[in-house]
């Protein structure tokens, strides 16, 4: 499991007020996890593409995904499993995939 008692703050990681506005705004657009099959209520949002790739998306709503923890922890390889950035399983035999 993830430690996260060593991750830096928000602020540290470069979220700000900005994003605090950015990330509400998502949330409310979106207020349910939009990973396929997924019928959660969202509370986190999700940078489809790194901001440590791609910084000038940071606040873009269309690079910006809401989740819910279990699956933003699979997206980010943090969950046995993992999703695509389609919220689609990894796992070639999870049942998603079974078509």
């Amino acid at each position: 499991m993830y430690d996260y008692s060593k991750r830096p703050g928000r602020i540290e990681r470069g979220y700000d007020q900005q994003w605090l506005k950015v990330r509400a705004y998502k949330l409310r657009l979106n207020p349910m996890c939009q990973v396929k099959g997924c019928d959660q209520i969202a509370n986190i949002v999700h940078h489809i593409k790194p901001i440590k790739q791609y910084p000038g998306l940071k606040y873009s709503i269309d690079n910006l995904m809401s989740c819910c923890r279990d699956c933003h922890e699979r997206i980010e390889g943090r969950l046995k499993g993992g999703c695509d950035i389609n919220g689609v399983p990894l796992d070639k035999g999870h049942h998603w995939n079974k078509a």
